[in-house]
């Protein structure tokens, strides 16, 4: 039996959101990963199973009369996040530097 891969990647369409004379689409890729397990004994049946799901926001699609435009999402969050992962990496990197010269300081009294 073949079994499916555990990385799914798609990218969907949400609700659309009706404003006056125009319809709005948010448009989303998502990608998700996932495990599972499961045994099968002569008196019992155990499971388990663990996943991770990103959603990223790609762009609105704007639909009008006259046409319809893609507006680009800028992942604001995502920006965020990268930002303070690199502020704890220097802040860590920082720390653990005047750690090794305080410990060198008073390795030399």
């Amino acid at each position: 039996m073949r079994t499916k891969s555990p990385y799914r990647q798609e990218v969907v369409h949400g609700t659309p959101i009706y404003a006056l004379d125009h319809v709005l689409i948010p448009v989303a890729r998502i990608a998700s990963l996932t495990h599972h397990r499961a045994t099968i004994g002569s008196h019992k049946i155990e499971g388990t199973g663990a996943g991770l799901v990103r959603v990223q926001p790609l762009h609105v699609i704007d639909v009008r009369e006259g046409g319809n435009r893609i507006l680009p999402v800028k992942d604001v969050t995502a920006e965020v996040i990268g930002h303070m992962a690199l502020a704890a990496a220097i802040i860590s990197l920082v720390s653990l530097i005047l750690i090794v010269a305080n410990h060198r300081a008073r390795a030399r009294r």
